[in-house]
């Protein structure tokens, strides 16, 4: 089980982006990704050139910008379209 923790920009992003994406996110990041044991075998997630532990999920067009540590703790920065998210984040 993972513990996921959302950062008030992330939540204001989300609440931005068109309907049919964040569905799709909010699935992913409020339901799917704190009930899987590894989340590195189940997602289109990448690190973070340049950075220990920032990475990023894949959802469409979309990128979620997040910080995961040892301990099975998730921090959800950011999300932003493909080109916006790497001028931002981390």
């Amino acid at each position: 089980m993972i513990i996921c923790f959302y950062k008030k920009t992330f939540l204001n992003d989300l609440a931005r982006i068109p309907l049919g994406y964040r569905k799709r996110i909010e699935r992913l990041v409020f339901e799917e990704i704190p009930n899987l044991d590894n989340i590195f075998n189940a997602l289109d997630i990448k690190k973070m050139r340049g950075y220990r532990d920032y990475y990023r999920i894949r959802v469409g067009n979309y990128r979620v910008g997040c910080k995961i540590g040892v301990d099975k703790r998730i921090i959800f920065y950011r999300v932003k379209r493909r080109g916006e998210i790497y001028r931002i984040f981390p």
